[in-house]
């Protein structure tokens, strides 16, 4: 039957690497945290200058429409005539 103070020893250690281990995880994923974060900052500047960019295109093809342009007949939809009125 082993001693005590030896089974003591052992789960002692068994704490400390248990420990080591949890602490080494905790870093792991707070340096993947740090780097997801960095990523979705990233694609969000790019979301917003992809914004800016369609908006920019939106209002120049508004602007070069002509009002008194009629719609191409594709444009009616499948549930209304093709046919010009």
């Amino acid at each position: 039957m082993p001693e005590p103070a030896d089974h003591l020893a052992a789960r002692m250690d068994n704490i400390e690497e248990a420990s080591v281990f949890a602490d080494r995880r905790t870093e792991q994923l707070s340096e993947e945290i740090a780097e997801l974060n960095k990523r979705l900052h990233e694609a969000s500047k790019r979301i917003e200058r992809l914004e800016r960019v369609m908006d920019t295109v939106s209002r120049n093809v508004a602007g070069m429409a002509d009002p008194g342009t009629q719609a191409p007949p594709h444009a009616a939809g499948p549930d209304v005539s093709r046919d010009p009125i």
